[in-house]
């Protein structure tokens, strides 16, 4: 234990960063951490408010029987987060792992050290969440010594399948952080993600649904079934509580426990290899030997794949938004069974829906293209592309692919959202695929030409050129346009939406070939 309080020693003297704050000489980074403490507080403060809402509304609605249900399953969730950002930090985030290693402790020693803290974060973050729900629980069913050491039990091991889950999870972001360009701004396109999927569960959430008592404790039970398919060891401890639930706060504990005591184990016995692997880039040489027989598109295409991803906020910017559609139509339909059922009992609304999914389902992709900046992401090295043995048509048509390949996938999973809440005919579909599927080959050609036309190589940084350049502006205007159009001849064909959809599509498609057609013979990069 002396060895483990050693290896500690350093984190919590760093507790919050404030031994940074204290000895850094450089002035901009200290402000920059002392911002980050008023952030750590409002955090602290956000997630028992949160969780006093959350289980006073279910404390009100006389749903105090699936208290501990609710919060131990979004506890396990905020765990699972905190857990991942933590343990990218603590055990792959670290420069002095070479260090440790030198010194004469243990291997299992040092990765335990390394996974106290992430346990600690997830349970702090555990107990500011469940704690009220507990407080309420206990109003409810009263307080005994039994119904202490359950809660107690509930709380100390719901973090533990979430951190052991974390490493996982933060060894996989560490290893694409690590290939990022910019792997710093990883953390921010992992913030952004998670922060959308809070919102999105907001606006679902029995509370903010439910207009009265009884609502509420129907969409409660209804929700219910599904949450605890998804994460079974809740519906564990909420049947723990009763009287007679002994075997299943056992099982709780042991499938929360023997998974992290899995992860210390193989931690223990491989953690400076996986450190190795996870952070130490490689180049084989058969990935060389494959380099060279690509064919001239396909190079080009995994070269703004790369760029892409090696740039998270232009990843963001350009591609977040067409995820949404599915996104929240799987959410719909997960928190909400029941809205097929309403739907439904109001034929009018669903055949005005019916009328215009191809494209409602294609909205999110008329926001934005990647290849609105494409262009003018090469930067000061444009020069290079001028030495680049092919025709301009390929290097512009690899900008195009490039975007299809990160939009097309987006279609199927809509249509799958789609399905799960509303019937769709054969022909219905077809639009919907062929609408959504020409509207993003049109946004793809439409960015590339307005970046060709307003292309731009100097700029101070690459975040202004991705959110405040007229081409991205005019790219967005485009498709609102487009989308627009197509809206307004689909609702007015009547009964052949269908076809009015399709022939949308046509067009759409005729129309980028047109557009693209000049490019063929337009230099893209001139050496002035």
């Amino acid at each position: 234990m002396r060895s483990l309080r050693l290896l500690l020693y350093p984190q919590r003297v760093n507790l919050l960063r404030l031994n940074e704050i204290r000895h850094t000489r450089d002035k901009k980074e200290k402000r920059r951490l002392m911002a980050l403490l008023p952030a750590y507080a409002l955090a602290g403060l956000m997630l028992p408010a949160y969780g006093t809402m959350l289980a006073y509304g279910l404390y009100t609605a006389d749903a105090s029987d699936v208290l501990i249900l609710y919060t131990c399953a979004l506890s396990a969730v905020l765990a699972l987060v905190v857990s991942i950002v933590r343990g990218y930090t603590v055990l792959f985030g670290r420069r002095d792992a070479d260090l440790v290693g030198a010194l004469p402790f243990s291997q299992g020693m040092v990765a335990l050290s390394r996974l106290v803290p992430m346990y600690l974060s997830a349970l702090l973050s555990t107990l500011l969440l469940m704690a009220p729900a507990c407080v309420l629980y206990m109003l409810a069913a009263g307080v005994t010594a039994g119904t202490l050491v359950k809660l107690l039990l509930i709380i100390l091991c719901t973090p533990m399948l979430p951190t052991a889950l974390g490493v996982a999870g933060s060894a996989a972001i560490a290893w694409v952080g690590v290939r990022f360009r910019h792997k710093n701004l990883l953390i921010v396109l992992l913030g952004v993600l998670a922060t959308a999927g809070i919102v999105v569960a907001a606006q679902i959430l029995p509370m903010k649904v439910a207009q009265s008592g009884a609502q509420l404790y129907t969409l409660v039970d209804a929700i219910k079934a599904p949450l605890t398919a998804l994460y079974p060891p809740a519906l564990w401890a909420n049947e723990a509580m009763q009287p007679q639930g002994v075997w299943q706060l056992v099982l709780f504990v042991l499938v929360n426990a023997l998974p992290l005591a899995a992860a210390v184990g193989i931690l223990g016995r491989t953690y400076y290899a996986l450190h190795d692997a996870v952070m130490v880039v490689k180049r084989t040489r058969r990935r060389e030997k494959s380099a060279d027989s690509r064919s001239p598109l396909r190079a080009l295409v995994q070269k703004e794949l790369r760029g892409l991803l090696g740039r998270p906020m232009y990843l963001m910017n350009s591609c977040i938004s067409m995820w949404l559609t599915s996104v929240i139509l799987f959410a719909v339909a997960l928190f909400m069974p029941d809205a097929r059922q309403m739907l439904q009992s109001q034929p009018a609304l669903l055949a005005l829906i019916r009328r215009m999914a191809p494209v409602i389902l294609a909205a999110f992709l008329s926001m934005t293209s990647s290849t609105a900046v494409a262009v003018s992401l090469e930067g000061p090295a444009a020069w290079l592309m001028c030495t680049c043995p092919v025709a301009p048509e390929i290097i512009y048509r690899s900008k195009v692919i490039t975007f299809l390949i990160v939009a097309l996938p987006t279609i199927p999973l809509s249509v799958i959202g789609a399905l799960l809440l509303i019937p769709l005919s054969v022909g219905e579909i077809a639009a919907t695929v062929l609408l959504s599927a020409a509207l993003c080959l049109w946004m793809g050609v439409s960015g590339l030409r307005w970046d060709v036309r307003f292309k731009r190589f100097t700029y101070k940084n690459e975040i202004d050129m991705i959110k405040q350049s007229a081409q991205v502006f005019l790219t967005m205007l485009t498709g609102f346009v487009t989308l627009a159009v197509c809206g307004v001849a689909v609702y007015f064909s009547g009964g052949y939406y269908v076809l009015a959809a399709i022939g949308c599509a046509a067009v759409l498609a005729v129309l980028s070939g047109v557009l693209f057609a000049p490019l063929a013979k337009r230099p893209l990069y001139v050496v002035e």
